[in-house]
């Protein structure tokens, strides 16, 4: 079974490492639980596609900081939007 932990804010805040934390916490702990969990982590986009390409870089970075390489999916919202469809998103990771 393969657990999937949402999150809409881990990467938004690119200096926020008190928000990263929390979800980062319980995916290090289903790990050593053994357990086989993915990320997944909704971005919408601004008006500063560069800035929004720093905070995915950023998060990317953190992950595989420790250890959580492959173990995450990005969905970059396009332009944003309160409905999720995803054939309007970019998936990063996995």
């Amino acid at each position: 079974m393969t657990i999937f932990l949402g999150c809409g804010f881990g990467a938004k805040y690119r200096e926020g490492g008190g928000v990263l934390s929390v979800p980062l916490q319980w995916m290090l702990g289903l790990w050593r639980l053994k357990q086989d969990a993915i990320w997944l982590e909704l971005l919408p986009a601004t008006d500063d596609p560069g800035a929004d390409q720093a905070k995915i870089d950023n998060f990317q970075r953190q992950l595989r900081a420790h250890g959580l390489a492959g173990r995450y999916c990005l969905l970059y919202q396009s332009p944003a939007s309160d409905t999720h469809d995803l054939s309007g998103m970019r998936c990063v990771g996995m």
